[in-house]
């Protein structure tokens, strides 16, 4: 909602000087609120606006939305809770490092420390779902610290000693949780070998291994490891590269158990 006041605009009336931004806190007239929005996506306090889906869709465009207050107390906790619970903030949809990155950049510039660009766009290689769900954790603190604890995963050991906590303090992990862990093994392992070209089709998964380690493998061995690791390994050299392919169905269990692995396998070979 806007007004216009006729006879009011003057030079300064252009797009550049214009502000969309969007109080979220009660303020007095000449000073700046506590907290806004930079983008205007906001619902009216209305019953027939503001409901759980409108405030879902608002938050994936990086709005918000307000509870109308004709309610119980009960019911208004009841909507924040169904909102919340929906990808937990959308924390786990931008990943636990960005997320954590981005609070502390803006934090950094509300202290007036001047945040270094960092050259780094790299982002997950596969297809895994990262989420913790709530009837594990349903506390939003407490499953961000399970993510960063998960981010320290590097081997075999450390992803047995983080599964052994958890366990320890919230009960046994399913199978989603283990994937999770074993995609960020799997990371790691990429990271080292600089892989950063992985196609992942609803069919198979198909990874490359830059030439500077292809180089250093020791092909016969190779083989022979992927064979024993999983069969339907396949492997073709093109372009002085090593291309490793497995099918992702009709297995025993989930590919990222094989292909980390094997990744595991080649390092251990060449260090």
């Amino acid at each position: 909602e806007y007004l216009l006041l006729p006879n009011l605009t003057d030079e300064r009336c252009i797009p550049s000087n214009v502000s969309l931004k969007t109080p979220l806190t009660k303020f007095k007239k000449g000073e700046e609120p506590e907290l806004s929005a930079n983008i205007p996506f906001v619902s009216a306090i209305m019953q027939a606006v503001s409901g759980e889906k409108m405030a879902i869709a608002l938050a994936r465009e990086g709005g918000c939305s307000f509870i109308y207050g004709s309610q119980s107390i009960e019911t208004e906790a009841q909507m924040v809770r169904d909102v919340k619970k929906y990808k937990a903030g959308f924390i786990d949809s931008v990943g636990i490092d960005l997320y954590t990155k981005l609070l502390e950049e803006a934090i950094n510039e509300l202290k007036g420390i001047k945040t270094e660009d960092e050259d780094d766009d790299r982002s997950s290689l596969l297809d895994v779902d990262t989420h913790i769900k709530t009837d594990y954790v349903t506390e939003e603190s407490v499953r961000i610290e399970i993510h960063k604890l998960i981010n320290t995963i590097d081997n075999k050991e450390t992803l047995e000693k983080v599964k052994s906590e958890l366990e320890d303090i919230f009960g046994k992990i399913d199978e989603d949780m283990l994937i999770y862990m074993y995609e960020e093994w799997f990371e790691k392992l990429a990271n080292k070998l600089e892989i950063n070209h992985v196609i992942q089709t609803k069919n198979q998964i198909e990874i490359q291994i830059p030439e500077k380690f292809s180089n250093k493998i020791n092909g016969e061995k190779l083989f022979l490891k992927m064979y024993n690791i999983n069969p339907k390994f396949k492997i073709r050299y093109q372009f002085k590269k090593i291309i490793i392919s497995l099918p992702i169905i009709n297995q025993s269990k989930h590919y990222i158990y094989y292909i980390t692995e094997l990744l595991q396998e080649i390092i251990n070979d060449i260090e």
